[in-house]
């Protein structure tokens, strides 16, 4: 008879050091039950969180390898719909209002801040880099009534169908002072630099915020290349991934063994989900990220979280592609 994903569970806690999966499972059994359960992707005929990881572990055969990949499952950096709106809400009252006061105030004692500030914010134009970032939600959460647009594009479809004369007219018809451009997540930037580069060569007296939620290094690194040379340009990241969110390709001085046991599975576990060759086993640009937002999975974090194949992978957080990348 087939052993339990359950009695696996025990018999390792009978074992030396075996007190240490049990703890895992328990917490990551309370995670699934409050904060996975809004994975967006997992919604209608997909199996809850617990029953997706037990899944997930035994798609690897020897009991060392399920134990390293369990104990992978607590270090996924997980962003749900709250922390979202936290994401959402510091975005406009930390750097976006900072941001503006920088622009239109020139003292911190001015009696006339509030109504410049709310002036300001009327005139901007918050919009999304890309369809993932939903900007209706950002003005929601942040009860934005200054700045009335009928019309929000995301910048990636604007700048490929739009008609730049289109747009320059709608800014100054509406007296648009400022385009603050907004995304969820970037990874190495390629799809955001250039919508944001796009935006920033409308005009020179027209400035623009780039506030991404949530950014790889790779992402600032690429972002401030592109555009260093846009005067007016501004980029404000709300929260940056430390290297505690990677799994790189290439050991680096200092990791822990943890991270080095990590890759060593990722290389070895190759066989057991094979990809195309565009399509690299530590993720896009051999990012290794570890990041997992309840609206999907970047293609940045590692396939071992997110890739399914029938006969060969189980996902613990299945990703939903635009196109069809995997065999």
């Amino acid at each position: 008879m087939m052993e339990s994903y359950s009695e696996k569970i025990i018999r390792w806690a009978s074992q030396d050091g075996g007190n240490e999966y049990v703890s895992i499972n328990t917490l990551l059994e309370y995670l699934g039950s409050n904060l996975y359960h809004d994975y967006e992707p997992s919604f209608g005929p997909y199996p809850d969180y617990y029953s997706r990881l037990k899944t997930w572990v035994e798609n690897l055969p020897t009991d060392l390898e399920q134990q390293t990949l369990l104990k992978l499952a607590q270090h996924i950096f997980y962003v749900g719909r709250e922390e979202f709106n936290s994401l959402y809400r510091s975005a406009f009252n930390t750097h976006i209002i900072r941001w503006l006061i920088e622009q239109e105030l020139t003292s911190i004692d001015d009696l006339d801040s509030i109504k410049k500030i709310k002036s300001a914010i009327s005139k901007c134009w918050f919009c999304p880099v890309t369809d993932s970032l939903r900007i209706n939600q950002f003005y929601h959460i942040n009860q934005i009534t200054e700045a009335h647009h009928e019309y929000r594009p995301d910048w990636r479809s604007l700048r490929k169908f739009g008609d730049c004369e289109k747009i320059k007219k709608y800014i100054a018809d509406n007296k648009i002072k400022y385009i603050v451009l907004l995304e969820d997540f970037v990874g190495s930037a390629t799809q955001s630099w250039k919508p944001l580069k796009f935006a920033s060569e409308l005009s020179d007296d027209l400035k623009v915020l780039f506030i991404p939620l949530v950014i790889c290094p790779v992402g600032i690194e690429r972002i401030d290349k592109e555009l260093s040379e846009k005067k007016n340009f501004f980029m404000r990241p709300v929260l940056v991934l430390s290297q505690d969110g990677f799994i790189s390709k290439d050991a680096i001085e200092g990791e822990s063994d943890k991270i080095a046991q990590f890759r060593n599975l990722i290389t070895t576990a190759e066989p057991f989900y094979k990809f195309k060759e565009n399509v690299h086993k530590f993720g896009f640009e051999d990012m290794g990220c570890l990041i997992v937002m309840y609206t999907n999975t970047p293609t940045n974090s590692l396939p071992l979280i997110h890739y399914e194949s029938i006969d060969s992978w189980s996902p613990l957080f299945k990703r939903h592609h635009r196109a069809k990348l995997w065999m």
